[in-house]
Parts: C-alpha cells; sequence; structure tokens
C-alpha cells in the first residue's frame, strides 16, 4: 500500500463504505466533505457532507457511506474519494477505489467497510480477518498479509498461503449463488518479502496530504511559488487588502484599488503632497485650464486678463472686448475681477453694473444684474498712469479721446515754400502763416490689427 494514497476494490454487489481513522490529528469542529469521482471521465458520482453520507465516528475517525441502490447506475473503473476539509480547501488523504465486478471484495475490506489508518504522510488500509470463500467455489482459506507495495508500482508477491480449510458441499450454480458458510480460518502465513518497485503509472503521485495549521518553511523553499502558480485573477484587478485591518489578501477592483490611494494636497505655503489629481470638470479642456499648485484645475489666464488673437472669433475661456453687458451670474468671476466699484458705478466708462443690457447707460445700478465690458475695437491700449504722473488726473475706468501735444514752427520772415504739398507764405514784417489743409481723419503709428478679447 502507499504511504500517501488509501487504495482498494469493491464489488458492484457491495453497498460503498470506508472509515478513515487518524492518528496525530484531530477532526473535531472541522467541516469536510468528499466527492465520489470516476477518474477517466472526471464525472463525479455522488458529494458527501457530514449529516449526509459523511458521519464523524469521533474526534479521530470518520466514516463515509454510499447505499448500494445509489451505485447501481455507476460504471465499472477506477474512482477517487478524497477527503477535504472546507474551511481550509485542503485535502487530507487521497483515497481511490476500483469498483468491479462481483466477487472481487479484497483483503482489506472487513464488515463490507474498508478500514484506512492515517498517520502523516501514511495511509494503511488493514482489516482484523479474512473473507470467506464464494458460493460455488467452497471455503477459503485466509490469504496472508499483503507485502508493502512500492509507490504506484506493481503489487509485491503475497505471502506463503496457509493450509486451506475443508471444502464444503458444492450446491447448484445460479446465476450469482449466495456466498457459502465460511470455513474455519487457517493460521495467518508469513508476510512476503516486498516486491521490486513497478513503472511509474500514468498519474504523478499526489503530494502528501497537509494538515491543518501553516506550512513550514522548510516545506516551501523561498520565491518557491511562482506566478503562473498561483490563482488566477479576474480581469483588471489588484490583489490586496481594503479592511482596514489585518486580513487574506483578495483581488480588489479598479475603483477600490484607486479608494485606497491618497488623493493629491495642494500647497497652501509650506508644500503639497503628491496623490490622486482631482478629475477636471466638464468643459474645463475647452476653457484650456491646467492643473494649478493649489490642487485645482485653473484657468492659464486669471479672469480679466486681456489678449491680442488675430482671429475673428473669440477662443473658449474669452469674451470680446466690444463694450457689451455680460450676466454677472453667468461670468461671475469676470464680474469680480472688473466692477469698478459701488462709488464709480455712476460715472465709469466700463466695469460698471446695470439693470439692462440693451441700454446700460441709462440703466446703471450697483445691484444690476449685468456688469459693462470695455471696448477696444478700434482702439489704441494705454497703460494705466497709476500715480506716475504722465497721465495724471485719469481714472482706470475711462477712455481718452485723441490729442496731439501743443507744439509751434520756426519760419523766417517774407519767404514762402512748400512741403508734402500743403503751401505756407510768410508775408514780410506780418504775424499770421497760413497753410492747405493737408492728412487724415485722425493722428495713429502704423499698426495691425487683431481681435481683442477679455478672459472669464
Amino acid at each position: 500500500m502507499r504511504r500517501d494514497l488509501a487504495f482498494f476494490q469493491y464489488s458492484t454487489d457491495e453497498a460503498f463504505s470506508y472509515v478513515l481513522s487518524f492518528n496525530g490529528i484531530s477532526l473535531a469542529g472541522r467541516q469536510f466533505d468528499v466527492k465520489i469521482r470516476e477518474r477517466s471521465s472526471n464525472t463525479i458520482y455522488a458529494t458527501l457532507t457530514l449529516g449526509t453520507g459523511l458521519t464523524l465516528e469521533s474526534a479521530t475517525e470518520i466514516s463515509a457511506a454510499v447505499s448500494k441502490a445509489s451505485m447501481s447506475t455507476w460504471p465499472r473503473g477506477e474512482y477517487s474519494a478524497d477527503l477535504v476539509d472546507i474551511d481550509t480547501d485542503s485535502r487530507l488523504i487521497a483515497v481511490r477505489f476500483v469498483y468491479d465486478l462481483p466477487g472481487r471484495l479484497v483483503q482489506g475490506v472487513r464488515d463490507r467497510k474498508a478500514y484506512i489508518n492515517w498517520t502523516p504522510n501514511q495511509a494503511v488500509v488493514t482489516a482484523t480477518g479474512a473473507v470467506g470463500p464464494a458460493g460455488p467455489q467452497g471455503a477459503q482459506g485466509p490469504q496472508g498479509n499483503e507485502g508493502p507495495q512500492g509507490p504506484q508500482g506493481l503489487k509485491g508477491e503475497t505471502g506463503d498461503e496457509g493450509p486451506q480449510g475443508p471444502i464444503g458441499p458444492e450446491g447448484p450454480e445460479g446465476s450469482q449463488g449466495v456466498v457459502g458458510p465460511e470455513g474455519p480460518q487457517g493460521p495467518e502465513g508469513q508476510v512476503g518479502p516486498e516486491g521490486p518497485e513497478g513503472p511509474q503509472g500514468p498519474q504523478g503521485d499526489p503530494g502528501p496530504a497537509v494538515g491543518a495549521g501553516s506550512i513550514g518553511s522548510t516545506e516551501l523553499a523561498n520565491s518557491g511559488v511562482t506566478n503562473a502558480k498561483q490563482a488566477n485573477m479576474p480581469a483588471h484587478t489588484f490583489k490586496g487588502n481594503n479592511t482596514g485591518s489585518a486580513a487574506a489578501p483578495r483581488d480588489l477592483t479598479l475603483a477600490e484599488a484607486t479608494a485606497e490611494l491618497s488623493a493629491m494636497v495642494g500647497d497652501s505655503g509650506s508644500g503639497g503632497t503628491k496623490g490622486l489629481v482631482p478629475a477636471p470638470s466638464a468643459g474645463d479642456a475647452a476653457s484650456k485650464k491646467v492643473l494649478g499648485a493649489g490642487g485645482g484645475w485653473v484657468s492659464a489666464a486669471a479672469p480679466g486678463a486681456r489678449g491680442a488673437f488675430y482671429m475673428k472669433t473669440a477662443p473658449a475661456g474669452w469674451l470680446k472686448v466690444n463694450g457689451a453687458a455680460v450676466a454677472r451670474a453667468t461670468y461671475s468671476d469676470l464680474d469680480a475681477a472688473i466692477y469698478c466699484g459701488n462709488t464709480d458705478n455712476p460715472t465709469a466708462d466700463w466695469g460698471y453694473r446695470c439693470t439692462n443690457p440693451a441700454s446700460p447707460t441709462s440703466t446703471r445700478s450697483t445691484s444690476g444684474d449685468y456688469v459693462v465690458l470695455p471696448d477696444e475695437r478700434g482702439e489704441f491700449s494705454r497703460g494705466w498712469d497709476d500715480a506716475r504722473g504722465v497721465d495724471s488726473g485719469r481714472g482706470f475706468w475711462a477712455t481718452q479721446g485723441q490729442a496731439i501735444q501743443a507744439h509751434t514752427h520756426g519760419l523766417g520772415g517774407g519767404s514762402s515754400f512748400a512741403t508734402g504739398g500743403a503751401a505756407f507764405a510768410v508775408q514780410a514784417g506780418g504775424s499770421t502763416v497760413q497753410s492747405g489743409p493737408s492728412g487724415g481723419t485722425e493722428t495713429r503709428p502704423r499698426n495691425v490689427a487683431a481681435l481683442i478679447c477679455i478672459k472669464y
């Protein structure tokens, strides 16, 4: 008998039953099952659990049973009936049996049950007595104890057979005669020598059954478990623990894994911390917003900023500077940036509030729902004097008309000349200078037209 496997045979006229007796471990308080599987087709014909086919006889002994009627449709062949600890999903012992023709009940089976004694890494089928002879054959003497079997090898030679008891009278042979009376048992034969190890069978040796408890460092070498040997994970998951306390790892979804990461903390004066950035809001891309050091999505230009664009329409996040009155509720940041204030609201040329966008000048009101933009169409921009003294006396929210700086021309007396198509004449001794008209409708430098916009 193999040291790590219980292997025996049942007749098709017998009910399935075995008893497992364990040395060195306790079965109390544990849940088990036995799946009886036909090995060639891998078909499960019965599943036994405690109270349904499995009985915990004591803290060290458990029995399994299936009625003969339930087995009537089972095909003949080799079966597995491993005992498995449900809680740890570990196999305590591998059990194999052959379900064969009537009359093939073999040693290791007594009282219609196979008794299997288990010690760590060893399972041995034993029997306390021999089985009586079949009916037509007469009584059979006992068979010597079976020699120890090599791992999945050929069966060793049996011991010398003891003297056979007297054969009873042969009865008429039926289709399947009843078993005759058991003959007297002869003396137990000697144990035969151990047979040579047979060739490896088609199925490799199962590993030794592992009892409850952790695996020691000597059983599993460092880096001994590769990724290929681990259980498959669902797609797009991460292995981890998000319970908040020590626990077995589990497969986390993307949302669960992301929830474990810290969010980015923006700089508020003493630096921030890296982490997940906040999700942008709808329209942030169209507004060309960027991630700011404060931790949020901000515009590259602040509300109220002025920009010149060489296109005819304002880009996203900008308005034409055309003197229009726009809704404060829609452009609240722009209103906060350019409002002239309650004091200047009655006189400012732009940046004031009104109640009617169609008539902003005549509906000025500090509580109005609209704010008026500057109008830079056709205008040159000039920097605010801000107390420098170059353009003093001019308010911030004011426009300014064109002007030519005052100047004089020196001319000699009694002479005349022409310049640029305009004739100048000076009378001798006179003080009047006359010239013909020249020039355009305004005074301007060379320039390039652009669309002037304001950031909201």
